[in-house]
């Protein structure tokens, strides 16, 4: 089910219209490049020679793809694999911190 979802929306990027004036590669730079400079929209329409509207969609794309793919990654590890690699001399002397971890 999960998988058909992530193939349905790579699909869906493969497939859009601005996919025909930017490779997937430059989709992702652009994505990127607006998540990390904060860069305005007609900004990187003029970097990538797109329109304004084009950057617009490929943020959602691009927002709402990652979301699916990456959201679905445990990022935490479990109660039980934190007490099993801390060390030893960790709970004693700080057992107010492994408990605010737990929570």
């Amino acid at each position: 089910s999960q998988h058909k979802n992530l193939s349905t929306e790579k699909t869906k990027i493969m497939k859009s219209s601005t996919n025909k004036k930017l490779p997937l590669k430059e989709q992702l730079l652009l994505f990127m490049h607006k998540l990390r400079l904060g860069s305005r929209d007609q900004d990187l329409a003029d970097k990538f020679n797109v329109s304004q509207a084009t950057v617009s969609r490929l943020t959602i794309t691009w927002a709402n793809f990652l979301y699916f793919v990456l959201g679905s990654q445990r990022i935490w590890p479990t109660n039980q694999q934190i007490e099993i690699d801390m060390p030893k001399n960790f709970l004693p002397l700080h057992e107010r911190s492994f408990w605010i971890a737990q929570s």
